[in-house]
């Protein structure tokens, strides 16, 4: 069984989507085992996030990294913008 999924994100700003664009540039998009990867497509101020995987064990294991990733990006902008401490 093979699964897909599209994960969208909506940015504020043109600079806070090129932000993250460089931030998942150097990332893996895909698993070592090759039973999961995702591409990155943009729209105006959107990044889509497309991932297909052979089984839903990868499946979550990419999104989740993903996740993790735009967690810590959201994190750290609000301790720069002094929302957060």
């Amino acid at each position: 069984m093979k699964h897909s999924l599209s994960l969208r994100t909506i940015c504020e700003s043109e600079s806070e989507k090129k932000q993250l664009i460089e931030l998942f540039n150097p990332e893996d998009k895909k698993l070592n085992n090759n039973r999961a990867e995702y591409t990155i497509t943009e729209d105006e101020l959107s990044i889509n996030f497309n991932v297909e995987a052979t089984d839903a064990v990868a499946l979550r294991a990419m999104i989740t990294s993903i996740t993790k990733t735009l967690d810590v990006f959201e994190r750290t902008t609000k301790i720069i913008k002094g929302e957060e401490k």
